[in-house]
């Protein structure tokens, strides 16, 4: 086994690289290898995230008139009361579509019954059943589809 793995070492040995004596050689474009040059960059940044301004940013556009920063906070809460005041009518508007659409499935759904056994009142027992069934199949099949629809 050790055999093997000497043999399986020459066989995958690297070659030997030459050997640089000066680095000039290799890079002859840049100036000398003896000069030392430093460069030291320095490199800060401030993130901020919210809904609204930073104290500096405010700071710094009351340094520029007096009133400014309370004008930007004003503006900030205008807008905020404005953006919740049209979500709520947003949830009101769908939740009164909802109970419109529930009243008038009803609607349908009773009429479709009442008419199917009148019908089968009168004699015509099999129109009757599908006048009856089919109204409420129709309106089954409305509610999953919306329900899927609403899920996607």
């Amino acid at each position: 086994m050790e055999k093997q793995d000497k043999a399986d070492n020459k066989k995958r040995s690297i070659p030997k690289q030459p050997q640089v004596t000066d680095l000039n050689d290799l890079l002859p474009d840049l100036p000398d290898a003896s000069e030392e040059k430093k460069v030291i960059i320095i490199q800060a940044s401030e993130v901020y995230s919210g809904s609204i301004p930073h104290p500096k940013i405010i700071a710094g556009y009351e340094s520029i008139k007096e009133g400014f920063g309370d004008r930007i906070l004003a503006l900030i809460e205008k807008q905020s009361e404005h953006r919740q005041f049209m979500e709520k009518e947003s949830l009101q508007m769908q939740h009164n579509e909802i109970k419109r659409g529930q009243n008038y499935a009803f609607l349908i759904g009773s009429i479709a019954i009442i008419s199917g056994c009148v019908t089968a009142i009168m004699g015509a027992v099999v129109p009757g059943a599908l006048i009856g069934t089919g109204g409420v199949v129709g309106l089954v099949s409305a509610f999953i589809y919306g329900a899927k629809k609403r899920t996607k």
